[in-house]
Parts: structure tokens; C-alpha cells; sequence
């Protein structure tokens, strides 16, 4: 189950796979915080009862006092005020019975809580606890504690009535003093059971916290230990593809152009993979069409790789997690060694029979120079790309400093969005489908309006000897080689769009 599983992780697109990671991570954290409010609330209800015994307990106190005093000076009052105390049990007694209905009645329920004067905010939770969890044993031994009493305070009430009796008819003192004897009996018991009530909630209560306890150390060590097996799994994926291209490409260079290397996944990786295999096969069967080959190999692996490293460097900034910063660190370490080696091979490639042209060197490895803070609001970019993982890039690169992106599969497109919106500069790819970046520049330039002069960068994969003189010679007015770093694209755009844009010079970390 885990290698089906794995494998079909590798299957899925980088940008997938860290939107997956995130998303799993930020599902594991979402019950960690519904444990916890769960958590809470419930210990909170506990702590309701610990406080609705206390009244509970108190008013009796008190009834029985005013009891005792009624039958020591015969004033009324202290009837009137045994009666009123006890109001505060026989409400408890009520909403109990109310609750533990199979259809409870529950505004009847919270006018009977609110008569033993628990607090109103209170309430709900009470009313909650007592219905979910009556049958957990720490619970259910509290409320039978709880009912239990109830019959004490029936005595009592009859006790009460009984000794009214008595002393509107003038009783002996005789009478009386049997009915006190039978108070004490009464408030003994009342006591033990009212002991057993607050000891087996508080003993409820530390179970409960020791659960909870248990419950978010689990969740927080599962949490950690998901993302760290899903960002270890897929940069060993990563590494593992990127590594069998570049020993392959190693092979390429040394003369072993039937080299082929092996197709970890369905990623951007394999597809360099493929790619890759699919440039050596064209090789192999037709030597002498060295040009084209050199074209096909430059954009067909530039295109995924700026894709690569392009989001390997995006997360990197935005990353807060060492263990996985160095990750990325690895990842893009490893997408660069890739660029130098097929650098290196093509350098070794004889001139082709026709124009003698030669690829050129990229360097990745660019000096340190100021990266760029932009402040882009309210400037419209068109990002002309048909390739959705560069598309879904360049929009997240440009995002981040707030500019507004708009997209286009071919020239075509873009070439008719530009007719009905205004856009501020257009990131232009060369090679797409049904119109090139070369035919759409030519069409914007000729274009009888204002926006003829529209700012254009070219973004290629193509770096043939003369690319760069091609797209100025049409009109366009930069030219950015795939994988470009995100500081090189804001670099120029600032230089195209000049007070359009602010841009803060900060130093490279």
C-alpha cells in the first residue's frame, strides 16, 4: 500500500504535490484545533457542575439553617427563606430529569438551570455534557450521586411542612425536637452524597485533561512526522529523477549517445526524463541534424526545468521550516548541476553543417547583486506562455509583489486580449502554438494605436547564437533566458516601466 501510494505521489506534478503536503498538514492541525475547542468546552462544562454543586450544596446549607432557626423562634421569615434556598436544588432536580427525557424540552431545561442560579453563559455546555456523555463513568457516577440526594431533599421538604404544621398549632417542644433529629439524619446524608458529587468530577475532570493531554501530543508528533516523510519522500523523488538525467547526461558528453535514462515518474522530472530520452533517440537516428537537435534539447529541458527550479526558489523564500528550506536548497542545487552538465555537452557538440551556429553558455551561477522589492499595485501584466506549470510560475512570481497577471496560451490570444484591455507589459514565451512570441511581437508593434508601444521581454528557452538580436530586431525590448531567477525578471520590468513601479534595493542573503 505504501509503494502504490508512493508511486502514485511521484506521478503527480511538483506544484501538486506541495499544494498536497500543505493541504494534509493544514488537515492534521484542523483537528488538533477541533480537539482542543472540543477539549476546552467540555472541561469548561465540568468545571460548571463543580461550581453548580457548590450553589447546590450552599443552598441546603442554608435552607436546613433557616429550617433549624424557624423551629427555635417560630418567625415565619425563615420558613419563607427555607423555601426560597431551597428553590436552587429542586431547579437542578428538575432540569436532570428534563434532560434525561428521550425528547428533553431544552429552554424548559435552561430555566431550570437558571433557577439553580448557574450562570447563563454556562448553560449550554451543562445541558450538552449531560446529554453526550451521561453513560461515561466518571459522569455517570457523579449524576447518580446527584439523583440520589434528590429523595434527601423530598424529606426535607416534607419535614418542612410538617414542622409548619406544628408550630401554627403550637406544638410541644417534644414534637419539634424529634422533627430537628431528623434534619441532622438528613444533612449528614446530604453531605456524604454531595462529597461523592465534587470527588468524582474533579476525579473526571484530571482524566479528562490527561486524555486531551495525550490526545494533542499525539497529533502534534503526527503532524511533524507527516511532513517531514512527505517532504523527505518527494525531495528523495526529486533528487533520485534529477540525479539518473544528469548521470545521463554525463554519458551524452563523453559520446555514448545511445544513452537512456530510466522514467521515475509523471512530474515535471519525468518529463525531463522522457524529453531526455526522446532528444538521445532523435540523435541516434539522425546524427546530422545537430541544429535541430541543439534547439529541441535547450527548450524541451529549459522549459520544465525553469518550472523546477523557478518553484524550488519561490518556496525557498517563502519556507519557514529549516529542515525543508534545505530541502529546496538540495533540489535546487541539484536542478543547477543539471544546467552546468548539459552546458558542458552541448560545448562538445561539432558546429552543425549549416550556419555553424553553437548554443549558448547560460550561467546560473550568476554574482551577487541586490535583489528587488516591487511594489506593483495597479500594474497589468500579460503573460503570453502555453505551458500551464510556467504560467502558474510567472503568476506567483509576480503576485508577490501585488501586480495584476492575465494569461495567454499563444500569440493569438494575446494579441486580442491586448486589442480589448490595456496592459502595462507583456512576458512574452517564443515557441507556442498557432502564433509564436516572433509573429505577435511584429503584429502588437504594427498595431494603429498607443499600444503598439507596449513593453515586451522575450522568455525563452531557446539560446541559440542570435536569439537575443532576433527579438530586438522585431521590436521587442528585453530577453530573459528559461530558468530565469525571479530578481533578474523584476530587475527588468523595473527598467521597462520606470515610476510605474517602486522598487527597494535589498541585500542578498
Amino acid at each position: 500500500m505504501t509503494t502504490a501510494f508512493g508511486r502514485k505521489l511521484s506521478d503527480i506534478s511538483i506544484s501538486r504535490k506541495l499544494y498536497f503536503t500543505i493541504g494534509f498538514t493544514a488537515l492534521l492541525v484542523l483537528i488538533e484545533l477541533c480537539t482542543l475547542w472540543f477539549s476546552i468546552t467540555t472541561l469548561s462544562a465540568v468545571r460548571s457542575y463543580v461550581g453548580g454543586e457548590g450553589l447546590w450544596s450552599k443552598a441546603q446549607k442554608d435552607a436546613m439553617m433557616h429550617l433549624r432557626e424557624y423551629a427555635h423562634t417560630h418567625e415565619e421569615q425563615n420558613y419563607i427563606a427555607f423555601k426560597s434556598f431551597l428553590s436552587v436544588p429542586m431547579g437542578d432536580k428538575a432540569a436532570r430529569m428534563e434532560l434525561q427525557k428521550p425528547k428533553p424540552d431544552f429552554e424548559l431545561a435552561r430555566k431550570h438551570l437558571e433557577q439553580g442560579r448557574n450562570h447563563p453563559d454556562d448553560i449550554e455546555g451543562m445541558m450538552k455534557l449531560l446529554i453526550r456523555f451521561h453513560e461515561v463513568h466518571y459522569l455517570k457516577k457523579a449524576f447518580t450521586a446527584w439523583a440520589n440526594a434528590e429523595p434527601a431533599l423530598e424529606e426535607l421538604v416534607l419535614i418542612g411542612e410538617q414542622l409548619d404544621r406544628l408550630i401554627k398549632s403550637n406544638a410541644g417542644d417534644e414534637q419539634i425536637a424529634v422533627l430537628l433529629k431528623d434534619i441532622e439524619g438528613i444533612n449528614h446524608r446530604l453531605t456524604k452524597l454531595e462529597d461523592d458529587f465534587s470527588f468524582t468530577l474533579g476525579e473526571g475532570a484530571r482524566w479528562l485533561e490527561s486524555l486531551v493531554l495525550k490526545l494533542v501530543l499525539a497529533l502534534s508528533l503526527t503532524i511533524g512526522t507527516a511532513t517531514i516523510i512527505l517532504s523527505v519522500s518527494i525531495n528523495r523523488n526529486l533528487q533520485k529523477g534529477v540525479n539518473a538525467i544528469i548521470s545521463g547526461a554525463e554519458k551524452i558528453r563523453s559520446g555514448l549517445v545511445t544513452t537512456r535514462v530510466p522514467v521515475y515518474s509523471k512530474d515535471e522530472i519525468g518529463m525531463i526524463a522522457v524529453a531526455f530520452n526522446e532528444m538521445t533517440a532523435t540523435v541516434e537516428e539522425n546524427i546530422q541534424a545537430q541544429h535541430g537537435f541543439l534547439i529541441s534539447m535547450s527548450h524541451e529541458m529549459r522549459t520544465p526545468m525553469n518550472a523546477i527550479l523557478g518553484f524550488a526558489r519561490h518556496l525557498k523564500e517563502t519556507e519557514p521550516d529549516l529542515e525543508r528550506g534545505e530541502s529546496l536548497n538540495m533540489v535546487i542545487e541539484a536542478g543547477e548541476r543539471l544546467l552546468d552538465t548539459l552546458n558542458g555537452a552541448l560545448k562538445k557538440i561539432e558546429k552543425v553543417q549549416e550556419g555553424g551556429k553553437m548554443l549558448q553558455e547560460v550561467h546560473l551561477s550568476c554574482p551577487l547583486s541586490p535583489s528587488y522589492e516591487l511594489k506593483g499595485e495597479g500594474v497589468k501584466v500579460l503573460v503570453v506562455e502555453d505551458n500551464q506549470v510556467n504560467q502558474l510560475l510567472a503568476k506567483k512570481i509576480l503576485e508577490k509583489h501585488s501586480f495584476e497577471t492575465e494569461m495567454a496560451e499563444n500569440g493569438k490570444i494575446a494579441l486580442d486580449k491586448l486589442k480589448k484591455t490595456n496592459f502595462d507589459i507583456v512576458l512574452m514565451d517564443l515557441q507556442m502554438p498557432e502564433m509564436d512570441g516572433y509573429e505577435a511581437s511584429r503584429r502588437i508593434r504594427a498595431l494603429d494605436s498607443e499600444k503598439s508601444g507596449i513593453p515586451i521581454i522575450a522568455m525563452t528557452a531557446h539560446t541559440v547564437d542570435g536569439d537575443r538580436e532576433r527579438c530586438m530586431a522585431i521590436g521587442m525590448n528585453e530577453y530573459i533566458s528559461k530558468p530565469y531567477k525571479s530578481t533578474e525578471l523584476y530587475e527588468k520590468m523595473q527598467q521597462l516601466l520606470g515610476t510605474k513601479v517602486q522598487a527597494n534595493q535589498v541585500p542578498v542573503r
